[in-house]
């Protein structure tokens, strides 16, 4: 009975222990949450700001575009209202950019599972589901009937971010907070099928093709009649957090590979 009575204290001592560290940790864990969020609040507030600035200018525009007579003073009215426009581009891209890294930093904070600490005898054996490694999670494949196409002077949708000339997609790790990941892609893009033409050379894309930008085609489920099954696994499937824009002037990054016009992704033929 004596022996019994000392491995329950052992048990019982290891769970307090373990109890300890857990509330020791999420202490530090509540200080730096409360930075984060004051540094997302910073970020919210400062691009609301920028956009009351333009939102003032482009009143004042509208307001003496009336009095424009002749044509040079209606081209100088439309330019400086595009300009308006390309800057409230700026600010919300700059703003969203910015807050997708303070979601990720505080996404990255830990509280533990939340359980009750258990006794060693009590633990699991099973190691917990993982997530497939990068580049092989079908929730982040490109997903052909989610790009969506912005012309220029024009504002993406909130939470998206640009994959390619003009061609904006849902950010899975946009926005503050905990985003939960995408459900796995129907339509997964595969890199070889991506199909770049001359838009003024008369030029045809395949069949079952879509122009989803001026020149630039892949495969689309709406290019055939009914409803179409999920594609199978591509064998050059593109993870969406991984694409990224390459300026002309600029090297693109070891191991990438260019998928349209200014866009690069890594290149999974290189190891």
């Amino acid at each position: 009975m004596s022996g019994l009575s000392g491995q329950l204290v052992d048990r019982h001592a290891s769970v307090v222990q373990q109890q300890n560290r857990e509330l020791v940790t999420a202490g530090r864990t509540d200080s730096t949450l409360e930075a984060r969020l004051a540094n997302a609040a910073q970020i919210t507030e400062g691009g609301a700001r920028q956009m009351d600035t333009i939102v003032a200018q482009t009143r004042s525009i509208a307001e003496v575009a009336g009095s424009a007579r002749t044509p040079a003073a209606e081209m100088m009215v439309l330019k400086a209202l595009r300009t308006q426009v390309a800057r409230a581009q700026s600010v919300v891209a700059s703003t969203q950019q910015q807050s997708s890294q303070a979601a990720g930093e505080v996404r990255a904070l830990s509280y533990g599972s939340g359980e009750l600490p258990q006794a060693p005898a009590d633990l699991p054996t099973d190691k917990p589901g993982e997530d497939p490694p990068h580049g092989e999670d079908p929730r982040y494949w490109l997903d052909v009937t989610k790009l969506t196409y912005v012309g220029d002077g024009e504002l993406a949708p909130p939470n998206y971010k640009q994959v390619g000339p003009n061609l904006w997609y849902p950010d899975p790790e946009g926005g503050l907070g905990y985003v939960p990941p995408p459900p796995p892609a129907k339509y997964p893009l595969d890199l070889s099928d991506v199909r770049v033409i001359d838009p003024d050379s008369g030029a045809l894309f395949p069949p079952g093709y879509q122009q989803v930008a001026p020149g630039i085609g892949v495969p689309h489920p709406d290019s055939y009649y009914g409803a179409q099954p999920p594609w199978p696994k591509p064998q050059q499937p593109i993870d969406i957090r991984d694409v990224v824009e390459i300026a002309p002037d600029q090297l693109a990054p070891w191991g990438y590979v260019e998928y349209m016009p200014g866009w690069w992704v890594p290149d999974p033929s290189r190891p």
